[in-house]
């Protein structure tokens, strides 16, 4: 798509459009922008300036991105309203749903991005939220947070916990689920482990929201 010749300023993210038609990009130091990529014709610009280190995320709409507190139209960078969260945003793969938490908070929300109410709280943590993930399909959601050491798996349709692990992971990359949602991928002391929930007891708890 483009080469960076500066080794010193690799790229730092990546996010797709869930219509698969864009990409979003960013360099490692703030100052070098953001860049809109359209994967039909190969074409990439400057979206925005960001002067910060926040991930973007494009949203259901494949339209509009999360960014620095605000959603932005994708074509333009033009901030179009304030985002519902402050800290991760995952639309899910369909775009029906967006889920999100906020910086330091253990708890994960779900928002309706075609409605006009307020986010519903879906599970908590004893710890801050460090990595949401969608299933492929969109029928489950992974949270984690290393604080705690907890991994819960959800149905955000069904609104309840079908899965909740408890298993200490090391460094930086957090636990990744398999598209299928059927297992997660965990970095232990004793290496990259997989984890699958074939093997374990389903915690159901019905959620009262």
């Amino acid at each position: 798509l483009f080469d960076r010749a500066d080794a010193d300023v690799p790229v730092r993210d990546l996010a797709f459009s869930p219509d698969g038609r864009y990409l979003l990009t960013r360099l490692r130091t703030p100052t070098e922008g953001l860049l809109r990529v359209d994967l039909d014709s190969l074409i990439w610009g400057l979206v925005m300036s960001p002067g910060s280190n926040d991930l973007a995320t494009i949203l259901g709409d494949s339209r509009t991105f999360s960014f620095q507190r605000g959603i932005h139209d994708l074509a333009t960078g033009e901030r179009r309203a304030d985002s519902p969260f402050k800290g991760i945003v995952r639309p899910s793969p369909r775009g029906a749903l967006i889920a999100g938490s906020h910086p330091d908070h253990r708890h994960v929300y779900l928002l309706d991005p075609a409605g006009t109410g307020a986010a519903t709280k879906l599970t908590s943590h004893r710890g801050p939220i460090g990595s949401l993930q969608w299933s492929e399909d969109g029928n489950y959601l992974m949270s984690a947070s290393q604080v705690s050491g907890s991994i819960r798996v959800t149905e955000p349709q069904a609104q309840r916990v079908v899965r909740d692990l408890h298993i200490e992971w090391i460094g930086t990359e957090p636990p990744r689920m398999h598209p299928n949602g059927d297992s997660v991928l965990v970095n232990t002391r004793r290496g990259v482990e997989p984890v699958s929930y074939t093997h374990l007891r389903a915690h159901e708890t019905s959620l009262h929201l």
